[in-house]
């Protein structure tokens, strides 16, 4: 890639050299994108010359195949527990295991293997009595698929399906050109330079000499998960404390329980309500039928408002046969840019400022040398940017490292830091939620097994007797599918 550290890598690279690999990368960048076979808005028009009877033939096999592209790893589900009925009892959850064996958190538990087998099989057994998880919402193409394999008996209703959903996508036209970025926008520059190499140069230096300035992006903030891994990870060696954090963790997700259903959008209404039909084929095809009329009452989408561009480029196009009106239109539009003259420059940032003066000297070394040179003894003028503000665990850190050669007052300073805590006593211990304080319970009684398996044993009894959690309330769209 090119990042912040392409210039100080050229520095041992000869002149003419340094940019050639920032020129390779960019020069490939289009080859990486590949565009499959799709059923699109020129599928219609592709298809004038085909005889009748085999035109929608192409669109058949896309669609046939469509299910055939997803495949469902093993999972630990709500089957699992049932799945086991016929397995000998020592071995049933030992494909669990062996599905497990490889996850962090499991592995974390592997001086306990007892507890452990106990909290997998608690897990199992309360996936089983949750049930089957809602079912997945459903996109438009999913749909689509879904009406089609529906109509595998009925070849005539699946024809006129597939050439109305043909006949659609060429009314909607071409979809709207996706916005381009900020490297697609340099990648695009570069280019359009491809015949001026020296103004390609200076466009790839500056860009060089603007990331070098930059310096390193930011660290991305961490989110929840990489929180819990990177606490996960510091207690390596306190396998104790290690097993706690999962336990504490484990117990907070049952707690939670299986998140909230998605809130079902119109398409996925009606693929939910033509699914709940499927043993009732009239009522369906008055579904399916209702829809249709819905959708031609509609009429096509409205097209989408094309900006000054899209407007010369769409008159540019239709003059194709006409080239003298076409000319007129190119010459009048070639004047109105003369007139207008160049847009005003974009307000530069001290950075960019910099970065442009340095390309503006391209050709001329002495001076480039000399802008750098100054920019340079004005960084050592202005110092070191300030220290951050330092924090107490910082500044005593501080203080121990400035004492590295002097032992004596080392030695002093840690007594006195030792001392200091020592008169402050513990800290408050902080407030325990449910779940840690059965994990703390839990904890504790590692070299008691007996005490430990009453605590488990009355936890269970304790669930058991609660009984299963309330089941979600069902949506209107949900109560009707049901029935």
């Amino acid at each position: 890639m090119i990042t912040h550290k392409t210039l100080a890598s050229m520095k041992d690279v000869p002149g003419g050299e340094q940019l050639l690999p920032v020129h390779d990368m960019l020069k490939h960048d289009a080859s990486r994108r590949s565009v499959g076979t799709l059923i699109t808005h020129k599928t219609l028009a592709s298809m004038k010359d085909v005889p009748g009877g085999e035109q929608l033939l192409p669109v058949h096999d896309m669609l046939k195949h469509d299910a055939s592209r997803r495949s469902v790893g093993t999972l630990i589900t709500h089957k699992t527990l049932a799945s086991m009925k016929d397995v000998p009892g020592g071995e049933q959850l030992l494909p669990v295991h062996d599905m497990l064996k490889h996850d962090a958190r499991y592995s974390a538990l592997d001086h306990v293997p007892e507890e452990r087998a106990t909290l997998v099989a608690g897990y199992v057994a309360e996936l089983a009595q949750r049930g089957p998880p809602p079912p997945p919402t459903a996109t438009e193409p999913q749909r689509r698929a879904k009406q089609y394999s529906a109509l595998e008996h009925v070849p005539e209703e699946r024809a006129t399906l597939v050439a109305g959903y043909v006949a659609e996508l060429a009314q909607r036209g071409p979809p709207p050109p996706p916005t381009a970025t900020e490297p697609q926008r340099r990648a695009k520059q570069y280019s359009a330079l491809e015949h001026v190499p020296e103004e390609r140069a200076t466009l790839v230096a500056g860009y060089v000499a603007e990331l070098a300035q930059r310096g390193p992006p930011p660290p991305p903030t961490a989110t929840e998960p990489q929180r819990r891994a990177k606490q996960y990870s510091a207690l390596e060696h306190v396998p104790e404390e290690r097993a706690t954090l999962v336990a504490g963790y484990v117990a907070e997700l049952a707690q939670r329980g299986p998140p909230p259903p998605p809130t079902a959008t119109e398409p996925q209404r009606r693929a939910k309500q033509y699914s709940a039909l499927e043993h009732v084929p009239e009522e369906r095809a008055t579904l399916v039928a209702g829809y249709v009329a819905e959708l031609a009452q509609r009429g096509p989408p409205p097209p989408p408002t094309a900006t000054e561009p899209q407007r010369r480029a769409k008159q540019y196009s239709a003059l194709e046969h006409v080239p003298e009106e076409r000319a007129t239109l190119v010459a009048g539009y070639v004047a109105e840019l003369a007139q207008r003259g160049p847009p005003p420059p974009p307000t530069a940032t001290e950075p960019q400022r910099r970065a442009k003066q340095y390309s503006a000297l391209d050709h001329v070394p002495e001076e480039r040398a000399t802008l750098v040179a100054g920019y340079v003894a004005e960084l050592a003028q202005r110092g070191p940017p300030p220290p951050p503000t330092a924090t107490e665990p910082q500044r005593r850190a501080k203080q121990y490292s400035a004492l590295e050669h002097v032992p004596e007052e080392r030695a002093t300073l840690v007594a006195g830091y030792v001392a200091e805590l020592a008169q402050r006593g513990p800290p408050p211990p902080p407030t325990a939620t449910e779940p840690q304080r059965r994990a703390k319970q839990y904890s504790a009684l590692e070299h008691v097994p007996e005490e430990r398996a009453t605590l488990v044993a009355g936890y269970v009894a304790e669930l058991a007797q609660r009984g299963p959690p309330p089941p979600p309330t069902a949506t209107e769209p949900q109560r009707r599918a049901k029935q």
